[in-house]
């Protein structure tokens, strides 16, 4: 018996089971799982190890997800392994000798989960692409306005920054008309 996957009577701690448990052929792997609360690194290794198992298992008869609930995350998904497949066996190995060496099993993955999430406006604390961006915003300096029709001077990062009256009025950088009232010459003292 193998040391990535354990037996239904390891795991006393369940509410629900999934009735392929009940199998003898099948173990639970005891590295492997995801659930709602999940960082990307845990999220991008469970796609990975997913699509990793799926190329050696395509019609996943050896291999599957129990879904369970989980007082303090919501739910959890462990993954079923047949024991008898020792190819299956071999590569949770692999990929758990990977990780012991480095936490993320596929960095494009990650980087394009966590673009994912960003761009969903859904990245959690930690995010680097909102840290970047937040160091991005610090860095800058004296700038134009990147309100496409004011001339005034803002403070940040080029291309991003608003002017204090534009960020006022509404404004957005590089789009659409300025919404300050004295924009275009109207509104100015004659």
């Amino acid at each position: 018996m193998t040391s990535v996957l354990m037996t239904v009577s390891e795991m006393r701690s369940f509410a629900c089971w999934d009735d392929r448990v009940r199998v003898e052929r099948w173990g639970i792997a005891r590295e492997w799982g995801t659930h709602r609360d999940a960082d990307t690194v845990l999220a991008s290794n469970w796609r990975v190890m997913l699509a990793r198992l799926a190329e050696l298992d395509p019609g996943e008869d050896a291999h599957g997800i129990m879904h369970a609930g989980h007082c303090l995350v919501g739910w959890y998904d462990h993954l079923l392994v047949d024991w008898r497949r020792v190819d299956l066996v071999r590569a949770l190995e692999d990929m758990e000798h990977e990780i012991d060496q480095y936490p993320i099993l596929d960095e494009d993955d990650h980087s394009a989960l966590e673009q994912e999430l960003h761009d969903d406006d859904a990245c959690g604390e930690g995010c680097s692409l909102c840290e970047a961006e937040e160091q991005d915003d610090r860095s800058g300096g004296y700038c134009d306005c990147a309100c496409r029709d004011c001339f005034d001077t803002a403070i940040g990062k080029a291309g991003k920054a608003l002017c204090s009256e534009c960020d006022e009025a509404g404004c957005e950088a590089n789009d659409g008309e300025c919404q300050r009232d004295d924009a275009y010459g109207v509104g100015e003292d004659e």
